[in-house]
Protein backbone atom coordinates (compact mmCIF):
# COMPACT_ATOMS: atom_id res chain seq x y z
CA UNK A 1 0.00 0.00 0.00
CA UNK A 2 1.15 3.38 -0.92
CA UNK A 3 1.58 5.68 1.86
CA UNK A 4 -1.13 7.94 3.44
CA UNK A 5 -3.20 5.54 4.94
CA UNK A 6 -5.28 6.43 8.21
CA UNK A 7 -6.23 3.76 11.22
CA UNK A 8 -9.79 3.80 9.32
CA UNK A 9 -7.98 2.43 6.72
CA UNK A 10 -6.11 -0.05 8.52
CA UNK A 11 -9.18 -0.95 10.78
CA UNK A 12 -10.95 -1.48 7.50
CA UNK A 13 -8.21 -3.90 5.85
CA UNK A 14 -7.66 -5.90 8.83
CA UNK A 15 -11.34 -6.21 9.37
CA UNK A 16 -10.86 -4.66 12.99
CA UNK A 17 -15.12 -3.39 13.74
CA UNK A 18 -14.43 -2.28 16.73
CA UNK A 19 -12.07 0.01 15.81
CA UNK A 20 -13.69 1.58 12.95
CA UNK A 21 -16.61 2.13 15.24
CA UNK A 22 -14.50 3.72 18.27
CA UNK A 23 -12.75 6.03 15.10
CA UNK A 24 -16.13 7.02 13.83
CA UNK A 25 -17.36 7.53 17.30
CA UNK A 26 -14.61 9.56 18.02
CA UNK A 27 -14.38 12.08 15.21
CA UNK A 28 -18.14 12.60 15.02
CA UNK A 29 -17.59 14.48 18.12
CA UNK A 30 -15.99 16.95 16.18
CA UNK A 31 -18.65 17.26 13.86
CA UNK A 32 -20.66 16.18 10.74
CA UNK A 33 -18.63 17.52 8.23
CA UNK A 34 -15.25 16.23 9.70
CA UNK A 35 -16.98 12.96 10.30
CA UNK A 36 -17.50 13.21 6.37
CA UNK A 37 -14.32 14.10 5.52
CA UNK A 38 -12.62 12.00 7.33
CA UNK A 39 -14.59 8.80 6.19
CA UNK A 40 -13.86 9.73 2.35
CA UNK A 41 -10.17 9.87 2.88
CA UNK A 42 -7.85 8.88 0.36
CA UNK A 43 -4.54 7.12 0.31
CA UNK A 44 -1.61 7.65 -2.08
CA UNK A 45 -3.48 5.52 -4.51
CA UNK A 46 -6.82 7.14 -4.22
CA UNK A 47 -8.01 4.20 -2.21
CA UNK A 48 -11.02 4.59 0.77
CA UNK A 49 -11.45 2.88 3.84
CA UNK A 50 -14.62 1.49 1.74
CA UNK A 51 -12.37 -0.10 -0.78
CA UNK A 52 -10.77 -1.70 1.37
CA UNK A 53 -13.42 -3.02 3.14
CA UNK A 54 -15.65 -4.29 0.32
CA UNK A 55 -12.12 -5.81 -0.81
CA UNK A 56 -11.82 -8.17 2.22
CA UNK A 57 -15.35 -8.41 2.44
CA UNK A 58 -15.76 -7.16 5.74
CA UNK A 59 -19.23 -6.18 5.38
CA UNK A 60 -20.16 -5.07 8.99
CA UNK A 61 -17.42 -2.58 8.79
CA UNK A 62 -18.87 -1.38 4.81
CA UNK A 63 -22.57 -0.76 6.29
CA UNK A 64 -20.58 1.48 9.39
CA UNK A 65 -18.95 3.63 6.51
CA UNK A 66 -22.04 4.40 4.78
CA UNK A 67 -23.99 4.97 7.41
CA UNK A 68 -22.21 7.78 7.94
CA UNK A 69 -23.44 9.79 5.75
CA UNK A 70 -26.49 11.74 6.11
CA UNK A 71 -27.14 13.15 2.35
CA UNK A 72 -27.69 10.53 -0.53
CA UNK A 73 -25.95 12.94 -2.68
CA UNK A 74 -22.64 12.67 -0.81
CA UNK A 75 -22.99 8.67 0.16
CA UNK A 76 -23.18 8.07 -3.62
CA UNK A 77 -20.37 10.21 -4.21
CA UNK A 78 -18.25 8.19 -1.44
CA UNK A 79 -19.35 5.15 -2.90
CA UNK A 80 -18.40 6.06 -6.43
CA UNK A 81 -14.86 7.20 -5.46
CA UNK A 82 -12.34 5.87 -7.92
CA UNK A 83 -8.75 4.31 -7.22
CA UNK A 84 -5.86 5.06 -9.44
CA UNK A 85 -6.92 2.20 -11.98
CA UNK A 86 -10.77 4.29 -12.23
CA UNK A 87 -12.19 1.50 -9.68
CA UNK A 88 -14.48 1.99 -7.52
CA UNK A 89 -15.35 -0.01 -4.31
CA UNK A 90 -18.27 -1.62 -5.98
CA UNK A 91 -15.95 -2.86 -8.68
CA UNK A 92 -14.06 -4.76 -5.87
CA UNK A 93 -16.60 -6.13 -4.25
CA UNK A 94 -18.13 -7.11 -7.65
CA UNK A 95 -14.84 -8.95 -8.58
CA UNK A 96 -14.22 -10.58 -5.36
CA UNK A 97 -18.17 -12.03 -5.46
CA UNK A 98 -19.27 -10.27 -2.41
CA UNK A 99 -22.73 -10.51 -3.21
CA UNK A 100 -24.18 -8.75 -0.02
CA UNK A 101 -21.36 -5.76 -0.14
CA UNK A 102 -22.47 -5.76 -3.92
CA UNK A 103 -26.14 -5.10 -2.60
CA UNK A 104 -25.27 -2.77 0.31
CA UNK A 105 -23.16 -0.24 -2.54
CA UNK A 106 -25.84 -0.21 -4.75
CA UNK A 107 -28.74 0.32 -2.20
CA UNK A 108 -28.49 4.12 -2.80
CA UNK A 109 -29.36 3.44 -6.83
CA UNK A 110 -32.56 3.30 -7.52
CA UNK A 111 -32.15 1.19 -10.83
CA UNK A 112 -33.56 3.82 -13.05
CA UNK A 113 -31.07 6.73 -11.43
CA UNK A 114 -27.96 3.87 -12.30
CA UNK A 115 -29.23 3.64 -15.67
CA UNK A 116 -28.94 7.44 -16.42
CA UNK A 117 -25.29 7.63 -14.62
CA UNK A 118 -22.37 8.23 -16.79
CA UNK A 119 -20.09 5.94 -15.68
CA UNK A 120 -16.35 5.44 -17.39
CA UNK A 121 -16.79 1.61 -16.77
CA UNK A 122 -18.35 -0.73 -19.10
CA UNK A 123 -20.80 -1.91 -16.49
CA UNK A 124 -23.12 0.57 -14.73
CA UNK A 125 -24.21 -0.43 -11.04
CA UNK A 126 -27.71 -0.79 -12.50
CA UNK A 127 -26.15 -3.53 -15.07
CA UNK A 128 -23.54 -5.01 -12.54
CA UNK A 129 -26.06 -6.27 -10.68
CA UNK A 130 -28.03 -7.87 -13.24
CA UNK A 131 -24.85 -9.48 -14.30
CA UNK A 132 -24.20 -10.67 -11.18
CA UNK A 133 -27.75 -12.46 -10.70
CA UNK A 134 -27.36 -14.18 -14.27
CA UNK A 135 -24.08 -15.87 -13.16
CA UNK A 136 -25.98 -16.93 -9.87
CA UNK A 137 -28.86 -18.60 -11.89
CA UNK A 138 -25.41 -20.31 -14.12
Amino acid sequence: MKGNNTALHFAAIEGNTEIVKLLLETVSEEGQDKLIEFVMKENGHKLTALHFAAYKGHEEIVKLLLKTFSKKSKLIEYVMKENDNKSTALHFAAHKGRDEIVNLLLSPFPDSEAKKNKFRHTLSPFELRRFMNVFKSI
